[in-house]
This record gives C-alpha cells, sequence and structure tokens, in this order.
C-alpha cells in the first residue's frame, strides 16, 4: 500500500506468475474513492539446455567420450546452481552382430537414466562401434517446473575417426 501516484517494480522483481494489480483512488476530502484492477501474467522464459560439439559428432571407440552440457542456462537465475541435469541415452542405429536392440546403451534396459551431472563421461570402449547413439540431457530448475532438453546423436566409428561436430 502506498500514498505515491507512481509505482515502480525493479527488474526481475516478480517471478513468473500472475499478478492481480489493484488501484484504489481516494479523495479525503469530500470522501470519494474508486478502485480498479487488472491481472498481469509474466511467463517465465525457456530454460537453455545445451550439449558441447553440436547436433551430431563422430567419435573413437577406443576413446573416452565426454558430454558437456555445462553451457547450458536458466536466463532468470545467475549461475547453475539450481539447475537438475539427468541423461538418458538411446540406440537409434545398430550392428545386430553386436548390439541386442533391448539391452539399451549399457545393458540397464531401454528408457533407464544413465547419468545425473552437468558432464557425462564414458570410458573408452564402453560404447559399441558401428553403432549410433542418440543422448537427451533433461535440464531442470530445481526452484521452477521449467525444463528444456537437448540432444546429441553420436557416430561410433573404428580406427581413428577426426572429431567431427555439426551444429
Amino acid at each position: 500500500m502506498t500514498d505515491q501516484s507512481s509505482l515502480t517494480i525493479p527488474a526481475f522483481g516478480l517471478g513468473p506468475g500472475e499478478y492481480i494489480f489493484q488501484l484504489t483512488v481516494t479523495i479525503a476530502d469530500i470522501g470519494i474513492n474508486n478502485a480498479d484492477h487488472t491481472f498481469i501474467k509474466i511467463a517465465g522464459t525457456d530454460i537453455k539446455a545445451r550439449i558441447a560439439g553440436g547436433d551430431l559428432r563422430s567419435h573413437d571407440w577406443g576413446q573416452r567420450l565426454v558430454l558437456d552440457a555445462t553451457e547450458s542456462r536458466d536466463p532468470l537465475q545467475l549461475g547453475q546452481d539450481d539447475l537438475n541435469f539427468v541423461w538418458f541415452c538411446e540406440i537409434i542405429r545398430l550392428n545386430p552382430d553386436i548390439v541386442k536392440s533391448d539391452a539399451g546403451c549399457f545393458g540397464n534396459g531401454r528408457g533407464h537414466i544413465e547419468y545425473t551431472g552437468k558432464v557425462f563421461s564414458i570410458e573408452a570402449k564402453s560404447l559399441y562401434e558401428a553403432t549410433t547413439y542418440l543422448f537427451t540431457v533433461n535440464v531442470s530448475s530445481a526452484e521452477s517446473s521449467r525444463w528444456a532438453i537437448a540432444t546429441q546423436t553420436i557416430v561410433v566409428l573404428m580406427g581413428n575417426p577426426p572429431d567431427i561436430r555439426i551444429r
């Protein structure tokens, strides 16, 4: 409540949500007042989920694979302290002589959480050669229900292929 003729709300002073602003004007000398209100909805900005290296990468079977989502951010927060990172993996193209299609990426079955954290590091020779994987990171806010995903396709090759990254 204020007796000012204007109200200033600082940037980021109101979080995402719905608000009612009510204005009541009173002329005390003659005992007249009137009121009106309005609704304001502040929409939350989307979380920006990103895996370093782009959407598609080739990878050497004999090298450790690092999936790095540290560039993900929540524009409504400073830093990443309030972000959760959950990684999933799916085999999208396989060599049937090598991989069982129902075993999942690491033998745990399909749809299981593979890792939680900003950087998912997979040891050399843990993935199957001649196989294409789709890694998904779900980045969510610990303070709200907002979330976003980023995906990266990894083509595992034999030999010593160059590390190709396509955005």
